[in-house]
Parts: C-alpha cells; sequence; structure tokens
C-alpha cells in the first residue's frame, strides 16, 4: 500500500502513542482524517483500526471487532488482549482521580461547547475532590505530592498533563471512560468516606 510520507509519519506516530491530537500536530492529524479509509485497511492487518472525533480533534486507536464475533468476545473478555496493547489495571486512587477530571471535562464542555480547548483543571482544586472521597493523611504536604506522583503516572496514559500547577485534560478521557462506572465508584467512594465517619462518629460517643 502506498501512503505518502506524511501519512507515514501519522501512523508511526499513532501506532507509537495511540492517539494523535490535532491542537498539537495539525498536519498528521489532517493526513489521517483525509485517508480514514486507507489507513483502516492497513491497520486491520494487526486488527487496530482508527477513530475520529472529529469535534474534538482526536484521532485513536481501538482494537478492531468484527460484528460477527462480538457477542463471543462479550462472552469472554478476558481470554485474547491485542499484543500490542500493554493491559493495565488502574488502582481505585487513579480511577477516582480519571472520574472527577472527566467530570471536570464535561462541564467545561457543557458551559463552553464541544471541541473546546482550555480543558484546564486547577492542581489545588483536584485535591479538594479527591480528599472529599479518599480520606487524607493528616499532612496536606504529604497529600499533595500524593495526587501530583498518581496524576503523573497518569500522564502516561495520555489522558492528561501536568502543566505547572494547571492540569490539561485530554479529550481522550471522554472516549476510554464509561459514564455508568464512573458514577458507581464516586457512589462508592462516598459510602466508604460515610462509614469511615459514622464509625468515628460510635467510637466517640455521639
Amino acid at each position: 500500500m502506498n501512503f505518502s510520507i506524511t501519512v507515514k509519519q501519522a501512523l508511526q506516530e499513532i501506532l507509537k502513542y495511540g492517539h494523535l491530537n490535532q491542537a498539537q500536530k495539525p498536519v498528521l492529524y489532517q493526513a489521517l482524517v483525509n485517508n480514514v479509509t486507507a489507513v483502516n485497511e492497513y491497520l486491520s492487518v494487526i486488527d487496530f483500526c482508527l477513530q475520529v472525533d472529529g469535534v474534538r480533534g482526536l484521532a485513536f486507536l481501538m482494537v478492531y471487532q468484527n460484528p460477527e464475533s462480538i457477542d463471543d468476545v462479550a462472552s469472554t473478555p478476558d481470554d485474547w488482549a491485542h499484543p500490542l496493547v500493554r493491559r493495565q489495571r488502574l488502582t481505585l486512587q487513579q480511577s477516582l482521580i480519571l472520574a472527577i477530571l472527566r467530570q471536570r471535562f464535561m462541564e467545561l464542555e457543557q458551559q463552553y461547547g464541544i471541541g473546546y480547548a482550555d480543558t484546564f483543571m486547577p492542581l489545588d482544586e483536584l485535591n479538594k475532590q479527591f480528599f472529599i472521597y479518599h480520606e487524607s493523611s493528616g499532612s496536606e504536604s504529604q497529600d499533595e505530592d500524593r495526587v501530583t506522583a498518581l496524576v503523573r503516572q497518569l500522564a502516561e496514559h495520555g489522558l492528561v498533563n501536568l502543566v505547572k500547577d494547571q492540569l490539561l485534560i485530554s479529550p481522550l478521557i471522554v472516549h476510554l471512560l464509561n459514564p455508568e462506572n464512573l458514577s458507581e465508584l464516586l457512589k462508592q467512594y462516598q459510602s466508604v468516606g460515610e462509614s469511615v465517619m459514622t464509625e468515628g462518629d460510635d467510637e466517640s460517643g455521639v
């Protein structure tokens, strides 16, 4: 299959990172958008397919599923994984941060419109939100370092970028996270927090 140099560079980029943002690399992004059919034909050989979110300016890879085999795959989700995809389970703390960041992202899009580029969240605001659901260590500096470390881990997945004291949230977060699961996760954390408070009241005799 004969691709132009630009398309080849775009393919190399998206195969390396799994996603490509229009704002960061507009030429490579447009090269993929202009050749979606040919690119997907090429990617199908390794069981990948290209997805494009044109409104948010995002191109990303997904594992291709044959519609005829979806039921079989769904019934045994852990039997097979694409060899190029590193499967890694997120911790509850990481998942909580992603839930908070996704909520912030959606609020900004509702306020300013889908595709809004400046999807930032102050780091100190994330700290406040995080410890609404998670028990504090009692040390403010340790808590801040803990959240910052978790954010840096998530940055490796391309979902967030720490810029000084601001978090730039990637639109990729919309496609990778299930809102129903995130809602249940927040409820679970809230329930745990309420239980801890109740136990504290019982012990103090209140």
